[in-house]
């Protein structure tokens, strides 16, 4: 009886073994070597800065020549060369970039036109008589650009004005987007 089980069990997994190393054979993904060696240079901060989907989107993408060398912003301009030199394409240096607040105008300077009282977004802001601030083209710090930073870049100072710090700033344009 023992010896029964013990065939039955045997059968079956020795069963399932062949399915599934033919099963492993017929939906194997495979993986581009170029791909993967763009992986490992990428820095792997996942920020969606390049308009991909984190640096395995990138990295396939690269690959598959669907965009260009210098699409990861947070690595710079090392990242850059390493990605390019794997590609095998030259690059011509880019001048690099820092986000700038040209407004100065704070909570003293630029006067409320009205007390807002909604959505903690400049966007949902902006929309109600061009934002609260009488200056209609000043920063009106309610930080929604520090929300969509992924390198901790910019912060609001209690004058209610963003600071980018220009050392962590990779220039993905992110704050520019969120930024009305």
């Amino acid at each position: 009886m023992i010896g029964q089980a013990i065939l039955v069990l045997g059968g079956l997994g020795l069963g399932f073994g062949i399915l599934l190393s033919f099963a492993s054979r017929k939906f194997a993904v495979v993986v581009d070597p170029k791909e993967e060696k763009i992986l490992e240079v990428l820095p792997g901060s996942n920020c969606g800065a390049c308009g991909f989907p984190g640096c395995q989107g990138l990295a396939e993408a690269l690959a598959k020549g669907k965009t260009e060398a210098t699409s990861c912003v947070a690595g710079g301009a090392e990242v850059t060369k390493k990605v390019a030199k794997i590609l095998g394409v030259e690059i011509e240096p880019k001048t690099e970039l820092v986000a700038f607040v040209a407004c100065r105008a704070g909570i003293k300077q630029a006067k409320k036109k009205f007390k807002y009282r909604g959505l903690n977004n400049c966007q949902a802001d902006a929309l109600l008589f061009t934002g609260d601030k009488s200056c209609v083209y000043g920063c009106l710090g309610l930080g929604s650009c520090a929300k969509v930073c992924p390198f901790d870049a910019i912060s609001i100072t209690a004058e209610g004005l963003a600071v980018i710090d220009p050392k962590k700033c990779k220039s993905c344009q992110k704050c520019v987007k969120a930024c009305p």
